[in-house]
């Protein structure tokens, strides 16, 4: 049974950081490019990818969590907190991609190609089909998170108190036998990473970490062990991982267990950073200048992929050398996305933040 849930969720300034954190990562993956010893030992973009599908699901169940409250409360309908949660998304999530989307389609005929697909949000169906990426890559991810908003809310509002945290369980399971459904259906590990089933593991640790977030208040003791029996099962697999594309292993073990693991060491870090690490982990991520670049990540993750594209053109029209060594490439492309991040959020999203207020979840 679900203990009690506050009408809102606190502020939890560390998981401002947690995204910087996963932004760069994957920064240093595309900037860093496919050769270098770094990023071809340690995924860190994919490692990124998962720490922002944890703390999607996370946030978004204890926001479903709160509102599956108020309407159990009597305090508004099933329709209008349904209403307000997506509206709440759109706000949020379209003004920056379809802004990203104006961008590309002006330097890529390519995305012009499949730009329906992105309008729709299903530019991950199409890489599947295509069994590569096209211009905009990146922006897969946002295609899963969109596609698993519109389905969590079912399950957050109508499922039992008493099954949803087996539910949510068998969400992260329901992950792992997907991989293995594809790959049993002869998919490339690629065409199946596309596929939403593929990140229910990653998304659904989010929603178990949600529920056990909001019983800690009667269950601490229990909410502290769990944590660190995800940080060891989590450890072991991510070891397991790396011990197989160390010795040469058939990269299905990665596949297979990459995610579940990341999924569960990340269940450890969000779980522990959404009410404070202390000590130097929690110094770093109270730093000021990292909480800032969280509540920017989302810019920064959307528009990184077209700066490369936007220096060359620059630099062709203008005659201005782009630096070749990697490292002064990752410190200008990141700078770069940085400060259109910067603009974007002061001048674009942030004032269209304001008008969540008319769609507040509890009234």
């Amino acid at each position: 049974m679900i203990s009690p849930i506050r009408p809102s969720l606190p502020h939890m300034p560390q998981l401002d950081s947690l995204r910087a954190l996963a932004a760069l990562g994957v920064y240093l993956q595309h900037f860093l490019f496919q050769d270098n010893i770094l990023t071809s030992t340690v995924p860190l973009g994919d490692l990124g990818v998962r720490l922002f599908f944890v703390l999607s699901g996370f946030l978004i169940t204890g926001i479903l969590l709160n509102a599956r409250h108020g309407i159990r409360s009597s305090r508004a309908t099933l329709f209008t907190m349904a209403w307000h949660f997506y509206m709440r998304r759109f706000l949020r999530l379209l003004p920056v991609f379809y802004v990203s989307l104006i961008i590309g389609l002006i330097f890529s005929q390519e995305l012009r190609q499949y730009v329906w697909w992105f309008f729709l949000y299903l530019q991950n169906i199409q890489f599947a089909i295509l069994g590569d990426f096209s211009f905009g890559a990146h922006l897969w991810t946002l295609a899963v998170e969109e596609q698993f908003y519109l389905l969590w809310p079912l399950l957050v509002f109508f499922v039992s108190d008493k099954l949803l945290l087996p539910t949510m369980i068998l969400t992260m399971v329901l992950g792992l036998v997907s991989r293995l459904v594809f790959v049993g259906f002869d998919l490339t590990h690629f065409q199946a990473s596309m596929l939403t089933p593929s990140h229910l593991d990653t998304l659904g640790a989010g929603g178990v970490l949600a529920i056990l977030y909001a019983q800690r208040r009667t269950l601490r003791a229990r909410y502290s062990r769990n944590l660190w029996l995800f940080f060891f099962t989590g450890l072991t697999a991510l070891f397991v991982v790396l011990l197989a594309k160390l010795t040469g292993f058939p990269s299905t073990v990665e596949f297979i267990l990459g995610g579940l693991g990341a999924g569960l060491f990340f269940m450890w870090v969000i779980g522990n950073a959404a009410i404070g690490f202390h000590g130097p982990l929690g110094w770093v991520l109270d730093l000021s200048l990292l909480q800032y670049l969280g509540k920017i990540s989302y810019g920064m993750y959307v528009y990184h992929w077209f700066v490369p594209k936007i220096a060359l053109t620059f630099a062709e029209t203008t005659g201005v050398v782009v630096p070749t060594a990697e490292w002064v490439q990752f410190l200008l492309y990141s700078t770069i996305s940085i400060f259109i991040a910067m603009f974007s959020w002061h001048m674009m999203e942030n004032p269209i933040l304001r008008l969540k207020k008319k769609f507040s979840y509890v009234k």
